[in-house]
């Protein structure tokens, strides 16, 4: 399982470094490093099944999300939703099954949250540049 969760995080780490963080506004390239950052914070928890650790990192992820979230204006596009909703139900998951000290749901909640973030930044690319506040 620390293989998968590994290569998993090496894909996660290419992705965001093949994201031409030039099409992304400081406030939004700012927001995506404290997700990288928590992201890679949380895979050393749930690899060492520290219960305390995930918890903290989830808390910190679910707030870097609410904010980025709501920094959007109301015409915030549908596949943005879906994709921000993806990785918010990812991060509700992995506190559920951290809550219920389940370290296998954990690990897999973990891999749906780094799915989440390569489908988002892959589409991201193929679509225009995306900015915080609704600014296209």
């Amino acid at each position: 399982m620390r293989r998968q969760l590994f290569g998993i995080t090496i894909i996660l780490a290419l992705a965001l470094a093949g994201h031409d963080s030039s099409a992304q506004s400081p406030n939004l390239r700012s927001i995506m490093r404290a997700k990288l950052t928590n992201t890679q914070q949380l895979l050393e928890a749930v690899v060492t099944a520290n219960f305390a650790m995930v918890d903290k990192s989830t808390d910190r992820l679910a707030q870097i999300s609410y904010t980025e979230l709501a920094s959007w204006q109301s015409n915030a596009e549908p596949e943005y939703l879906k994709q921000a909703s993806a990785f918010v139900k990812a991060v509700q998951g992995i506190r559920k099954a951290s809550t219920d000290r389940n370290s296998a749901a954990v690990a897999d909640e973990y891999a749906n949250l780094l799915n989440s973030c390569v489908s988002c930044h892959s589409y991201n690319r193929r679509m225009k540049p995306i900015r915080l506040g609704g600014a296209r």
